[in-house]
């Protein structure tokens, strides 16, 4: 075995690799993607649609819409990591709150809160 000037690294023969890699071109941008083809992209995991601009939610957005991978934005009125709880306002003190400030009462109770017995 050869060693180098200063005799601690062993001498290695190196050879150089080049590799060539053939781009294909997307006339729209890949967004969260790849172009694999010409106007062709492979999408990230959460992406889809033919430039993956479009995210997706995998179970879904009920009154809102899917803005990154399984992060919904609500609607007014509604909350929730899939927007499908409503919100009461005034709160829904004997009922449950079933659309934006609109509750229902249980047995023997009224009023827009179901306060009233």
């Amino acid at each position: 075995m050869k060693l180098s000037k200063d005799k601690r690294m062993p001498y290695i023969k190196k050879y150089e690799l080049t590799l060539t890699k053939q781009s294909a071109v997307c006339k729209s941008d890949c967004g969260h993607g790849v172009c694999v083809k010409p106007d062709q992209c492979h999408c990230n995991r959460g992406w889809q649609g033919q430039t993956c601009s479009i995210a997706v939610c995998q179970s879904g957005c009920s009154h809102g819409k899917c803005i990154e991978p399984d992060r919904c934005r609500c609607d007014q009125g509604w909350q929730g990591r899939t927007c499908s709880s409503a919100v009461c306002n005034s709160g829904c003190i004997r009922g449950t709150c079933i659309n934006p400030d609109v509750c229902s009462c249980y047995e023997g109770w009224q009023g827009k809160n179901c306060s009233i017995g």
